[in-house]
């Protein structure tokens, strides 16, 4: 069973918390220090490559890695590295066909709401997708959690696997 087929049954519940990075309210995730992130074990990773704009422009990554993890409570999420902010966990999840699908909607003080979508593949041996939308349609899930549905691109990268962690 893949890591991503185990998570398939984890309730993941959407949290409204205030993140350290700027005051952000963030559903379906939350900001943390790398520091408190040393107890969850990285299953896989990924490097975000070919970033395109909203305009279809080439752009810069936001993010260094995108890694799926297992928290210290047994749960799966998944943990994007920016360089310069605090880690962006996300929990909210579900299957879309044969991708995992991670999804958190950020809202900045006093700006609007992004939706940020991870499109992890399964198996995971392929490039997924990251996309920030800032015009989504939202709908609740039984467990809590939400799916939404992007329909304004900021941004987009692809998501190439990265090397197995280092073990020793």
């Amino acid at each position: 069973m893949s890591p991503l087929t185990s998570a398939r049954g984890l309730t993941f519940a959407a949290l409204a918390l205030s993140s350290a990075c700027g005051g952000a309210e963030i559903r379906g995730g939350y900001a943390s220090s790398e520091a408190a992130l040393r107890r969850t074990t990285r299953v896989l990773s990924f490097v975000p490559e070919d970033c395109r704009d909203a305009h279809e422009l080439p752009t810069l990554p936001r993010s260094a890695r995108v890694d799926i993890v297992r928290l210290a409570s047994g749960e799966a999420a998944l943990v994007e590295y920016r360089p310069g902010y605090d880690a962006f966990v996300v929990h909210n999840s579900f299957i879309d066909g044969n991708a995992q699908v991670f999804q958190a909607i950020a809202e900045p003080d006093g700006g609007d709401p992004l939706l940020h979508e991870f499109r992890i593949p399964e198996p995971a041996t392929t490039a997924g997708e990251v996309r920030v939308s800032d015009r989504f349609r939202e709908e609740p899930l039984s467990n809590g959690g939400f799916r939404a549905r992007g329909e304004g691109v900021v941004s987009r990268c692809a998501l190439s696997p990265a090397p197995a962690p280092d073990r020793g």
